[in-house]
C-alpha cells in the first residue's frame, strides 16, 4: 500500500509534516516533470509519492534494479524538456526509455511508465496484471505483434518477481515487535519465522516510556502497515491508533501487547542477538567524524581541521582513451595531461576548494596535480597521492603528501580507510566511464552517418535496413522511399558526407546516475545488479 503524505498524517500543532529517517528503505517518486524513482529513508513533506517500508535491504537493492530496467524511468538529475539529439549510454542500456529526446519519448509516453511503477511499487498486483493484458489485447488488435509481444515480455518479468519468495518485500503480511529495555526501543520485523529487519532507538530522555512508543510507531507506520504490532508495554491511545491504521490502508491492523515471557521463540533469539550486536559496537565504538577529520590534520599536517575532501583517478586501457573522474574524457596527451586538465576546470570553477585533494598514484601523479592548482589553493590544500603496491592495484602502500613526505598505511586508522574509501570510489567511477565510453561508441555511429534526422528516424532506418553498413550500401531510392522528400534528400546528403570522411563523430552521451536519493541515508542500497 502507498499513499502521498497527507493532512491525516500532520501533527496538529504544525503546518508541515516534519523531516523523518525512516529505520527501513522507502521508495520515492521525485516531484518533478519527469519524475525519478529514488530509494530512501528520509521523508520528507516535499510533494513527492513514498512507497514502502521494504524489507531486507539485499532484496531492496535487488528490487531497485529490476524496476529500473523493467520500467526504465530515468535515473539522472540533468535538465529534461526533450531537446538532446541523442540519448545517454542508459537507453542504450536499456535502462532508460530516453525522456531526454523528444522523438524516442514524449512527455505523455513517460507518465505512462511513471504510472506502472506507481502500481508495482504499491503491490497493486491485479492492477499490472490487467494493464498489460489491456497492452497486450490494443497491440494485436491492429497487428502490432512487436510492441505485444514487448508488453508480454514485462508480464512475465513481473510475475517471475512476484513468484520468488527472497523478493518479497512488502510488509503487510509481517509481525513488527517492539521491545523496551533500559533506555532503548528494539523494533524486530519478522515474517513467519524469518527475520526481515532490525534496529534500535534512544528513548527521549524524561520521556514516560509508553508515550515513547506511541510516538515512534506513528512515525513508523505513515505508508505502510505490518499484519500486527506487539508492544512489550501498554500505551493509552493503542486502540484507537489500531482503527486508525485500519481505516487508513483497508484492513484490521492489531496491535497487542506482548510481555517478554510471551515472546515467540525466533522473536526471543533475534531480541537476544541484537542485544549482543548492541554490545559489540559499545566496545568497539566507530570513530566519530570529529575524530576523522582531526586524524587527518594531525597525519598531514594540515593547518586546520579540514571539511572538505576530493579524489581524483584516471582510467584508460592500452594507453589510448583516457577517463578521469569525474567526467572529463582526454583522448590526447595521456594520464597525467588529463588529470591535469581535470583538476585545472575543478580551481577555474571558482567553488570553494578542498582541504585535502587527493590522488590515485604515485609521484607523478601528485606532481601533475600540484601543476595543475594555482598558488592560492595551494596555499590552503593539501595534495595527497595513494600510492599503490607494485602489481596490486587494488590496494594502498602508503601515502606521499606535496612536501615528498611518505606516510604508511595502516589499515586500523580511520583517517586512512576515509581516505581509501574515496579512493575506490573515485577509481570505479573512472573505470565505469571509461568502460562505457568504450563499448557504447557503436550505438553512437548511426547519429554520427545521419546527423540530420532525428533519433527516432535513425532507429526507423536502422530497423528497415538491419545494420549501418546496409545503410551505407543502399540505393538513393530505397534510403528516399523511407521518408518524405526533404528527410530523405537530408539524409542522402548525410550519407555522402560520412562517405567522404566529412562529419563529426558523435561521442557516447554519458550522464550523472543515482538510484539512491543524495541525503536520503540510503547509500548502502545501491542496486545489485540482476540477469
Amino acid at each position: 500500500m502507498h499513499t502521498k503524505i497527507r493532512q491525516m498524517d500532520k501533527p496538529s500543532d504544525s503546518k508541515s509534516l516534519p523531516p523523518f529517517v525512516h529505520p527501513f528503505p522507502h521508495l520515492k517518486l521525485v516531484k518533478e516533470a519527469f519524475p525519478r524513482l529514488l530509494a530512501t529513508r528520509r521523508i520528507v513533506d516535499d510533494g513527492s509519492e513514498y512507497f514502502g517500508a521494504f524489507l531486507n535491504r539485499t532484496s531492496v537493492r535487488i528490487l531497485i534494479d529490476f524496476l529500473n530496467r523493467t520500467f526504465r524511468l530515468r535515473s539522472c538529475d540533468i535538465h529534461i524538456d526533450g531537446s538532446f539529439s541523442v540519448p545517454c549510454t542508459q537507453y542504450y542500456s536499456r535502462r532508460c526509455i530516453a525522456p531526454c529526446v523528444s522523438s524516442l519519448c514524449s512527455s505523455a509516453t513517460y507518465e505512462k511508465a511513471v504510472d506502472l511503477v506507481r502500481l508495482f511499487a504499491g503491490n497493486d498486483r491485479a492492477g499490472l496484471r490487467a494493464e498489460f493484458r489491456q497492452r497486450i489485447d490494443r497491440s494485436a488488435a491492429v497487428l502490432d505483434f512487436e510492441r505485444a509481444a514487448g508488453s508480454r515480455d514485462i508480464l512475465t518479468n513481473l510475475e517471475t518477481f512476484w513468484a520468488n519468495p527472497r523478493w518479497n518485500v512488502w510488509l503487510e503480511d509481517t509481525i513488527d515487535t517492539y521491545r523496551i529495555e533500559s533506555a532503548t526501543v528494539t523494533l524486530l520485523s519478522q515474517r513467519r519465522n524469518r527475520t526481515l529487519g532490525k534496529t534500535t532507538f534512544e528513548l527521549p530522555e524524561k520521556a514516560p516510556p509508553g508515550r515513547a512508543i506511541y510516538d515512534l510507531v506513528k512515525g513508523i507506520y505513515r505508508f505502510h502497515a505490518p499484519r500486527e504490532i506487539r508492544v512489550s508495554l501498554d500505551f493509552p491511545e493503542r486502540q484507537n491508533y489500531a482503527q486508525e491504521l485500519g481505516q487508513r490502508f483497508g484492513r484490521e491492523v492489531r496491535i497487542k501487547v506482548v510481555t517478554d515471557d510471551k515472546l515467540t521463540l525466533t522473536a526471543a533469539r533475534a531480541f537476544e542477538v541484537s542485544r549482543r550486536e548492541a554490545e559489540f559496537q559499545n566496545a568497539t565504538p566507530l570513530a566519530a567524524p570529529g575524530e576523522i577529520a582531526g586524524r587527518l590534520r594531525d597525519v598531514f599536517g594540515l593547518p586546520r581541521i579540514p571539511k572538505t575532501i576530493e579524489a581524483y583517478d584516471v582510467a584508460h586501457i592500452s594507453a589510448t582513451v583516457f577517463v578521469a573522474a569525474a567526467i572529463t574524457k582526454s583522448v590526447k596527451g595521456g594520464e597525467l595531461s588529463a588529470l591535469r586538465d581535470l583538476i585545472s576546470r575543478r580551481s577555474a570553477s571558482g567553488n570553494n576548494p578542498p582541504d585535502i585533494l587527493l590522488v590515485d598514484g604515485g609521484p607523478a601523479q601528485l606532481n601533475a596535480a600540484i601543476s595543475a592548482l594555482p598558488p592560492f589553493i595551494l596555499r590552503n590544500s593539501r595534495v595527497i597521492a595513494a600510492v599503490k603496491p607494485e602489481g596490486r592495484h587494488s590496494q594502498i602502500s602508503h601515502f606521499l603528501t606535496e612536501a615528498g613526505e611518505r606516510v604508511e598505511f595502516d589499515e586500523r586508522d580511520p583517517a586512512h580507510k576515509l581516505l581509501i574509501v574515496m579512493r575506490d570510489e573515485v577509481h570505479e567511477l573512472a573505470n565505469s566511464v571509461h568502460r562505457l565510453a568504450r563499448d557504447m561508441v557503436p550505438f553512437y555511429e548511426l547519429a554520427s552517418v545521419l546527423p540530420s534526422l532525428d533519433e527516432a528516424q535513425r532507429q526507423k532506418l536502422l530497423t528497415e535496413f538491419g545494420s549501418i553498413r546496409k545503410i551505407l550500401e543502399a540505393t538513393e531510392a530505397s534510403i528516399l522511399s523511407s521518408f518524405d522528400a526533404r528527410t530523405g534528400k537530408a539524409a542522402l546528403k548525410d550519407r555522402a558526407n560520412y562517405k567522404k570522411d566529412n562529419y563529426s563523430r558523435v561521442a557516447p552521451l554519458i550522464v550523472p546516475i543515482r538510484l539512491d536519493e543524495s541525503g536520503g541515508d540510503a547509500e548502502d542500497l545501491r542496486p545489485i545488479l540482476t540477469p
